[in-house]
């Protein structure tokens, strides 16, 4: 993954993700997709509604400094999604050579995205027009969508 592009994804994911709120889960006819929810309650934030299709394996880790050991049955994934519903995002990163994603809430609990595939996508956050949108793209590269206001006070 290119630096240059890991450092603008980040901030891309920043502010689109921080401060908001994990809201849920969209369940829907593909079982290899899962769509969660986040929200930020002021309506003056840019954007206020993100959505982030996962399409690959992740866990709800109870905080950023230990490494999945195993990705839990899809069961378990969701009991521990149901535990972090309505927490607050106080940060989010990317792995240093791969764009694993690492949603960190205020409670200490990590969200944690596979962000390798050689062949697909691995996930996609964005808001609902899709103007702001991060992609981990095949073979561990990002792609990066954000309006041009914000990218040029970047």
């Amino acid at each position: 993954m290119d630096k240059e592009n890991r450092v603008l994804a980040e901030k891309v994911l920043k502010q689109m993700f921080i401060g908001s709120f994990f809201e849920g889960i969209k369940f829907n006819q593909c079982k290899e997709i899962t769509c969660l929810h986040f929200i930020h309650h002021d309506d003056t934030h840019d954007p206020v509604y993100i959505l982030l299709n996962i399409e690959s394996e992740f866990i709800v880790k109870e905080d950023n400094y230990k490494s999945p050991s195993n990705i839990d049955s899809e069961e378990m994934r969701l009991i521990q999604l149901f535990s972090i519903k309505t927490k607050k995002v106080v940060d989010i990163t990317l792995g240093d050579d791969s764009p694993h994603l690492h949603i960190i809430f205020e409670s200490g609990e990590v969200i944690y995205v596979n962000g390798y595939h050689e062949k697909y996508e691995s996930w996609q956050a964005g808001d609902q027009t899709w103007k702001w949108l991060v992609v981990a793209t095949p073979g561990n590269e990002i792609s990066i969508w954000a309006p041009d206001s914000y990218l040029e006070i970047l």
